[in-house]
């Protein structure tokens, strides 16, 4: 079994310059990034539809999500992966 490491990283009051260099860090060294499951204003569930692909619900999550967001401007290669 493969051993990993989970780093929680806040995205604090919601101004990208804010995150601080090691949030920062971490975040560029990750393999994965895991979303909050709840955000303020996504109560509701990441798949709008039965029909709807689990790419484009993530994408519609991604789109919706405060923290992603804030995360997305601090370091921009996160979106890329």
């Amino acid at each position: 079994m493969t051993k990993g490491r989970l780093t929680g990283v806040g995205v604090g009051p919601g101004d990208p310059e804010l995150l601080t260099l090691k949030a920062v860090r971490k975040i560029r060294e990750s393999d994965v990034v895991v979303l909050p499951v709840s955000d303020r204003g996504l109560e509701v569930s990441v798949f709008s539809g039965e029909n709807e692909r689990e790419e484009d619900g993530l994408n519609n999550y991604q789109n919706r999500c405060v923290a992603y967001q804030i995360v997305k401007k601090a370091v921009p290669q996160v979106e890329k992966n």
